[in-house]
């Protein structure tokens, strides 16, 4: 398809041409057409002719195809597309050209267009300056690459090394706490105490690496055996460490002459005395006299204790006013005792135990904790309470266990 002159009139480049000079260039040029999303020609074509843009729009990509792929500019109306191959003719394109919509154009070979630039000196001047204009254009393009691929270079090294300072954290932070539970088992009971006539077990099964609750038990005299559990209010390491303190207090706050409700008494005031933390615990402490079975207590504020008799049947100790340890002066305490005798079993527990959910929002609440004692009656009181942590997993199924689970049980032998 033939072109007229008139259709190179509005090309800015070629303003300057004379009329004859314009003439020859359109009897040696073609018309093309392409369509929307078409190509021209890709990056790394071999260069050849180069075209005036009649009508509609092209784009100019580098690197299409790859990660790194971008628009570098466009063309209309007017304007030279292929014109590089001027400066390298045995060069290859340096970019990929695609109709945006559809699009008419001028094809120049490149031989008339080399031919133009040598027998007109104006026309070389305005396309050298053409050349210069996009060459600054193409440098300013790679500049500003450049720098945004620093940048992000920049952003990805600094989000390493971020990463990498919380990952020191992590680590540290993951040796503090095993330390930290370290500790914690290393204040609890490891074994059983040796007290003739009584079988005692006990288990703590904190919710993350450490926990708030306690259990633990230790020699009054001869025939009094001290029994304590509790509960601190929320968990991880300052649960853990007002547990340890409130643990610590109580021990040394025991003596023989003391009652259970003056013992928790004196450990709540040096608690107030101590701590500013806003954190409490509930507490059951008692002395337990091995002839009789009497076992005299007080409560501040924890679960009740449960009493499974030897023939099966179990009861709650009576409900009563109690107040945890570390918020007023003068806190309300529980105080009673309960007996048992030979086969008697008793249990104490946390919250954690009755208040563990499912995945339907139901509670294990103190009807199948009676029921997980009753099953387990025939076990000894270690793995009693073993059997009745493995019942409540049992009920949770995969719900996460959201609270410190801790169990104490002291049975009396028969005979």
């Amino acid at each position: 398809m033939t072109v007229s002159t008139g259709e190179l009139v509005n090309a800015p480049l070629l303003a300057c041409l004379p009329m004859e000079a314009r003439e020859r260039l359109a009897h040696a040029a073609t018309l093309a057409e392409l369509a929307a999303g078409e190509e021209l020609f890709r990056e790394g074509d071999p260069s050849g002719d180069c075209y005036l843009v009649l009508d509609g729009q092209l784009e100019v990509l580098k690197a299409q195809g790859t990660p790194e792929a971008s628009i570098v500019g466009v063309a209309g109306r007017g304007e030279f597309i292929g014109e590089m191959g001027l400066l390298n003719p045995n060069g290859l394109r340096t970019a990929t050209v695609r109709a945006i919509a559809p699009v008419r154009l001028v094809r120049i070979p490149m031989g008339e267009f080399q031919s133009l630039v040598a027998q007109n000196p104006s026309f070389s001047c305005q396309l050298a300056n053409l050349l210069s204009v996009r060459l600054t254009a193409a440098r300013d393009e790679l500049v500003a690459t450049l720098s945004d691929k620093n940048r992000q270079l920049q952003q990805a090294y600094d989000d390493l090394k971020a990463a990498q300072d919380e990952l020191v954290a992590k680590r540290a932070l993951e040796r503090e706490l095993l330390l930290a539970s370290e500790i914690q088992r290393s204040i609890l009971p490891t074994r059983p105490p040796e007290f003739p006539g009584y079988d005692f077990g006990g288990l703590m099964s904190p919710a993350l690496a450490v926990g708030g609750d306690f259990f633990g038990w230790f020699s009054v005299d001869r025939e009094r055996q001290a029994i304590v559990i509790g509960d601190v209010m929320g968990k991880g390491i300052p649960a853990a460490i007002f547990m340890a303190q409130t643990y610590a207090l109580l021990r040394a706050s025991a003596h023989a002459g003391a009652t259970p409700g003056e013992t928790l008494r004196q450990v709540n005031r040096l608690l107030l005395d101590m701590s500013d933390s806003g954190l409490f615990a509930t507490v059951i402490y008692g002395i337990l006299h091995g002839p009789s079975g009497r076992w005299d207590y007080a409560r501040a504020g924890h679960e009740l204790p449960l009493l499974m008799e030897g023939s099966g049947a179990t009861r709650y100790a009576p409900l009563q006013d109690g107040m945890p340890l570390g918020i007023v002066d003068q806190p309300i305490l529980d105080e009673d005792w309960l007996e048992l005798k030979p086969g008697d079993l008793l249990l104490l527990y946390s919250d954690g135990v009755t208040d563990g959910t499912d995945r339907a929002g139901r509670h294990f609440d103190h009807r199948r904790l009676e029921q997980a004692v009753s099953q387990a009656r025939g076990l000894a009181a270690e793995p009693l309470c073993q059997s009745i942590q493995q019942a409540l997993a049992d009920f949770r199924g995969d719900e996460p266990q959201s609270d410190d689970i801790t169990l104490l049980a002291a049975r009396r032998r028969n005979g």
